[in-house]
């Protein structure tokens, strides 16, 4: 459920977005930048899912579990507001989750529920607005719900 609280959270992450410049640092920026606004009153549709999973899939994840994941992180998690419906990042904010650059873990499934859960600090900062990444991102979402983020992160240099 979007709750006020979490609708003015995004609406303000998603206007600063819109102001973004960098996607990360040192990488060459397009000469006129756009950024598409998350609309957070709606959560966005889900993308196709998988229908397998590679054999050295980490304990806890199953396509279940991914699936799962991906409706938190497209909604209650508030996860796409920063890192896209399609988890490349939205520009100036979150951080890409679907290649193989992990800037505050190793990409692993355990690493990536430790990260969701921490959060990124302001001292760890590495977009262009001086973001930070609060733990749960913001959201309420409890822990079996980071795990299956975690999952669905995991997931998403596989598509």
């Amino acid at each position: 459920m979007v709750t006020p609280l979490k609708l003015a959270l995004g609406l303000a992450v998603a206007a600063l977005v819109a102001c973004g410049e960098a996607e990360r640092v040192g990488e060459a920026q397009p000469e006129s930048p756009t950024a598409e606004v998350a609309d957070v009153s709606t959560p966005p549709a889900a993308a196709a899912a998988l229908t397998a999973l590679p054999p050295d899939v980490p304990d806890g994840v199953t396509l279940e579990r991914i699936a799962e994941g991906e409706a938190i992180f497209l909604g209650d998690g508030l996860c796409y507001v920063c890192h896209g419906v399609d988890g490349a990042g939205e520009r100036g904010v979150g951080a890409d989750l679907t290649d193989d650059v992990w800037w505050h873990s190793d990409g692993s499934h355990p690493s990536i529920a430790r990260q969701v859960a921490s959060g990124v600090g302001a001292d760890r900062v590495r977009n262009a607005l001086g973001a930070a990444m609060p733990p749960l991102g913001g959201s309420d979402i409890d822990a079996g719900q980071v795990e299956a983020v975690a999952a669905y992160v995991w997931s998403l240099r596989l598509r």
